[in-house]
């Protein structure tokens, strides 16, 4: 499910975007 919606589930690719989301003061919202 998650290939064809293109969620990343490496935590390489997925952890970078939503560590600048949370720092962007989006809170908890990314986790």
């Amino acid at each position: 499910f998650g290939y064809n919606c293109g969620y990343a589930v490496n935590p390489a690719r997925d952890l970078g975007p939503r560590i600048f989301t949370a720092m962007a003061g989006w809170g908890k919202e990314p986790f």
